[in-house]
């Protein structure tokens, strides 16, 4: 059903539903009369003869999911398993994504820390150690 994969990190939305992401990889599963799954699309993203590597963390943000590549790249997905929104905050893998109140905050091997609002995306500080 889903592949061989691996699986890096996992979020779930709700008890029914959640997302799975990894090397080319990012799925949709619904825990309803067995398990369903969808398939994510990088649509026009996704750069010709380049692959999309999702190493990074993902969660729920409201209703959408973000995850974060190799690229320090952090997608924001719509419901329709595309990619909805990109934006480039970092310069390597970003390795963590946290929610606090009304920020986002990611977390990459450029050692580098982003604040980020919650609703409309738009980078807010960034810290370099």
């Amino acid at each position: 059903m889903g592949g061989r994969d691996k699986i890096i990190d996992i979020a779930f939305k709700d008890e029914t539903r959640f997302v799975t992401v990894g090397i080319n990889h990012y799925r949709e599963w619904q825990i309803f009369n067995g398990m369903k799954c969808r398939a994510g699309s990088f649509n026009k993203h996704q750069k010709i003869g380049q692959h999309c590597n999702m190493l990074g963390s993902c969660l729920f943000n409201y209703d959408m999911c973000i995850t974060g590549a190799t690229s320090g790249e952090m997608y924001v997905w719509n419901h329709h398993c595309q990619i909805k929104e990109v934006y480039c905050y970092h310069d390597r893998l970003i390795d963590a994504i946290t929610i606090s109140g009304d920020f986002i905050y990611t977390g990459g091997r450029d050692c580098r820390l982003t604040q980020i609002d919650r609703n409309s995306y738009a980078r807010v500080r960034q810290w370099d150690f």
